[in-house]
């Protein structure tokens, strides 16, 4: 609720702090993040700052582990059409 009142790079931050919060959590990240990262196939999904954060905070999750979530950044970058 708090987070849908952010505006642009406000987003992104506390999106992103979610990471930092649940650093090492590699188990549940994906599922914790899930309301925020990009949907596939999905037009005109969730805010281009809120997805960013949350492939950001994946990243933060998986720091020095991160070789299960790779491939999904790499997809999710390459399949996006906002710059």
């Amino acid at each position: 609720d708090w987070l849908s009142r952010a505006t642009n790079w406000a987003k992104f931050s506390a999106t992103a702090g979610l990471g930092v919060i649940h650093r090492g959590h590699l188990q549940q990240g994906r599922s914790l993040m899930a309301p925020y990262l990009p949907q596939s196939g999905a037009a005109g999904g969730g805010s281009p700052y809120s997805e960013g954060g949350a492939l950001y905070a994946l990243g933060l999750i998986h720091a020095n582990h991160g070789e299960g979530i790779k491939q999904f950044l790499r997809d999710s970058m390459r399949n996006t059409d906002v710059e």
